[in-house]
């Protein structure tokens, strides 16, 4: 388990999704984030791993937005 202590920078930086991923000596673009907040979706992107946008609750256009790198990789086979 990783959390915000275990980094310098919290998110929107990418460090801890990039610390997450080194533990399991995985690379970025083979994760997937799961994320429930727009800075944590712009986290993922930053560390150049896909992301699913996630709310328990009924959708709000705050949370709906796309962000400006939506650009999520395609994971490889």
């Amino acid at each position: 388990m990783c959390s915000a202590d275990d980094v310098p920078l919290g998110k929107p930086a990418p460090d801890l999704f990039l610390h997450a991923a080194r533990s399991q000596n995985c690379p970025p673009a083979r994760c997937l984030v799961i994320e429930d907040s727009p800075p944590g979706m712009d986290a993922a992107l930053a560390a150049g791993m896909p992301v699913v946008g996630y709310s328990g609750a009924p959708p709000s256009p705050t949370f709906s937005r796309t962000p400006p790198r939506a650009s999520s990789p395609t994971l490889p086979a």
